[in-house]
């Protein structure tokens, strides 16, 4: 009996093209987990985006994309919270994002991001959600060097208006491109600021590898 639980999943995904330079785009992924002895094994992960995406039909110099999501990271205690973590935090949040980048010329682009999250947060294995807001903003250089290697750098602060408190990190990585759809890098993060709202804890200051796909 203690491992009697059922699980539903819902994954869902519209795009719209309003017209040559706008698109419309919608996705939602939900798990829902209820386990027939405890309440606390009971799980509960709901992500919803709407975005607009703003790509010129002319040309590709300028890329930028408004969204918005809400969130529902509510693991139970034997399951992994969107961090990877056993352990970590659980949370409802509203965040807002925007993203854009131009370039400069064929070998240098800028890009910026600005995004707020609005919510609640609770420890695991609690239910007492305290209110959690922040915000993120980027400042992101990109430079191609020849032709299969780019080099990157970010400047990134966080604020955590909640309780008053402020952090600042920033990157640098160098990548290679494989053919035109993936390129791999690595790099160093410096501070423990992240790029993704959704990450309560963020990931850590270190060297880290990271893949990149383009379709």
């Amino acid at each position: 009996a203690s491992r009697d639980r059922d699980t539903w999943l819902l994954k869902a995904y519209a795009n719209y093209q309003t017209s040559d330079d706008w698109r419309l785009l919608a996705d939602v992924n939900a798990l829902v987990s209820d386990n027939a002895v405890s309440d606390l094994r009971d799980g509960r992960y709901i992500e919803a985006n709407l975005g607009y995406a703003y790509r010129p039909a002319s040309h590709d110099r300028v890329n930028a994309l408004l969204r918005y999501t809400y969130l529902e990271d509510l693991p139970g205690e034997d399951q992994v919270n969107i961090e990877g973590d056993l352990g970590g935090p659980r949370q409802r949040s509203h965040l807002l994002s925007f993203d854009i980048n131009y370039d400069l010329t064929k070998q240098l682009t800028i890009g910026g991001k600005y995004g707020y999250r609005m919510g609640e947060v609770a420890d695991r294995g609690t239910s007492a959600f305290v209110a959690s807001k922040v915000d993120l903003a980027i400042l992101r250089l990109d430079y191609h060097v020849v032709h299969n290697w780019d080099i990157l750098l970010e400047a990134r602060t966080s604020r955590d208006m909640t309780n008053n408190v402020r952090e600042s990190g920033g990157l640098a990585a160098i990548y290679r491109h494989f053919g035109n759809n993936v390129k791999a890098g690595i790099g160093y993060q410096i501070g423990d600021v992240s790029d993704d709202l959704r990450e309560i804890e963020g990931r850590k200051e270190g060297l880290f590898f990271n893949v990149v796909g383009k379709f």
